[in-house]
């Protein structure tokens, strides 16, 4: 019983270390992106998915109007609202031209990835940047992607979403998932396995989605606009970069209900049903040997403490740089019974996402 536990150890303790190593040659190759200069400020195009969106749209649409970069074009394609989605977005249009409406007259499952891609159907401009209705993106988050292209124009690039602090076990624990969802996408993409990202920060040229034909690879699936696309754009032989600028960082607010947090995640993680088998393969052995340290002080007592304790300082250590590069280190002092959580989400709720397909998103 104390080789299993100690095997667990052994296998967290790698993987850690080498999420470190990831997440650090992530950082090094995107400190090479110096600030856009004139020459670097070409036209991106905005595609936004909305559905039933009247309440979130206006904050979105001023805080896109507050673009440092001006040459940019935004697309809101309203998936069929029945509240008044369409006529905020007319309002802003009928005033500013770099805004316009896309109206899905006829839609198709899956919804969003058919929403998108009328979206870019319409673009006129060769990089999109992707976001959803529900976010803020602050005023340098294009120039800071376009300063990225720039560098690496045929690259995928992958942002951080946040979730702003509220008061809350639920909201700390949210941020404390997407922290560590976080480094371990930054940590594959510097290891050059990308496998994740978030359609809610993310950007990449027109011809990669014409390189991989589209969503075409994942119809099967409501979700994976973002993660599984990211997969089969490294299939194709595209470049993944990590985008580390805190001014490119797309916040948004994070569920208020544990119910909702829940039925989020379901839909989330149903596209790790169609990851690749050898990402599911890790994936699992991470976990569960992160479960089974976790158990081990009740199996072991003592001795299991100290394999847990032991786990908690490789962890710690690596999770010291995520912290302070995502501008989340009010999350170290609870990260214990934060983590506690984590491990309990991913025996529990990430499981049933691949395993119950939401049928609606």
């Amino acid at each position: 019983m104390l080789l299993l536990f100690a095997v667990a150890l052994a296998v967290q303790v790698g993987c850690w270390l080498l999420l470190g190593v990831g997440f650090r040659r992530a950082r090094r190759q995107a400190s090479e992106t110096q600030a856009p200069t004139l020459a670097d400020w070409r036209y991106i195009s905005v595609i936004v998915a909305a559905r039933n969106e009247e309440s979130n749209l206006p904050d979105l649409l001023a805080a896109l109007e507050a673009q440092s970069h001006p040459a940019f074009e935004a697309i809101i394609v309203d998936d069929a609202s029945d509240d008044a989605t369409t006529a905020v977005v007319e309002d802003l249009a009928a005033r500013d031209e770099r805004f316009r409406l896309v109206q899905v007259t006829e839609p198709q499952d899956p919804r969003k990835k058919h929403a998108l891609t009328l979206g870019i159907a319409a673009a006129h401009h060769d990089h999109l940047a992707f976001t959803d209705a529900d976010c803020t993106p602050p005023p340098d988050w294009l120039a800071r992607l376009v300063a990225h292209h720039a560098a690496a124009p045929d690259a995928v690039l992958i942002g951080y979403g946040p979730y702003r602090q509220r008061p809350g076990t639920l909201n700390a624990f949210v941020r404390y998932e997407t922290l560590v969802t976080a480094l371990m996408t930054a940590a594959a993409v510097g290891l050059g396995k990308p496998y994740m990202a978030v359609g809610r920060n993310f950007s990449y040229p027109t011809s990669v989605f014409e390189q991989i034909g589209g969503f075409a690879h994942s119809m099967q699936s409501l979700s994976g606009d973002d993660d599984l696309l990211v997969q089969e754009a490294h299939r194709h032989g595209i470049p993944v970069r990590y985008v580390f600028d805190p001014a490119s960082f797309v916040p948004s607010e994070a569920p208020s209900t544990w119910r909702q947090w829940v039925r989020q995640k379901l839909r989330h993680t149903s596209a790790g049903a169609f990851y690749d088998r050898g990402i599911q393969a890790v994936l699992a052995v991470f976990h569960a040997s992160n479960l089974l340290v976790w158990l081990a002080p009740l199996v072991l007592g003592w001795t299991g403490a100290g394999l847990l304790a032991a786990r908690f300082l490789v962890q710690r250590v690596v999770l010291r740089d995520a912290v302070h590069t995502f501008d989340e280190t009010n999350l170290l002092l609870a990260q214990p019974l934060l983590d506690v959580g984590y491990v309990l989400y991913n025996t529990l709720v990430a499981p049933l996402g691949t395993l119950l397909t939401p049928k609606r998103w």
